[in-house]
């Protein structure tokens, strides 16, 4: 039996913390072939992340968590930045499939151990 890549209690806030560090603005899940397959995009462009057992504890874990999400919202961090989950439901060939809109909450800012540089006064001419 394969070794899961997830831990199912925080599925989410893995797969978003994947799709962050790629520069994804949002996660698309759709079942597909007996997997749900996971989408990170921005814009109109996305990519495929993960492919989970749509039996396994993987999957189900992360069905419980989106439709958790979907009522109230999610809050989560990712090295040091705050972001908030808007998740909604839709559906796609006759199976429920999620958005999630991964939206940093104002007032963060990325820290300099994400690959930022501190900005530099600028230099005054007279």
């Amino acid at each position: 039996m394969a070794r899961p890549r997830f831990n199912p209690d925080e599925i989410l806030v893995q797969l978003v913390a994947t799709a962050v560090e790629c520069g994804a603005e949002w996660l698309e899940i759709e079942y597909e072939d007996g997997r749900e397959q996971v989408y990170a995009g921005r814009g109109c462009t996305g990519v495929g992340i993960a492919a989970l057992d749509a039996s396994g504890a993987e999957a189900t874990a992360l069905r419980e968590q989106l439709h958790a999400a979907r009522r109230r919202g999610k809050p989560i961090v990712v090295e040091g930045v705050s972001y908030r989950l808007s998740v909604t439901a839709y559906e796609s060939f006759g199976e429920t499939a999620y958005r999630v809109e991964i939206r940093r909450d104002a007032g963060t800012r990325p820290t300099a151990s994400r690959g930022r540089k501190p900005s530099r006064p600028t230099r005054r001419t007279r």
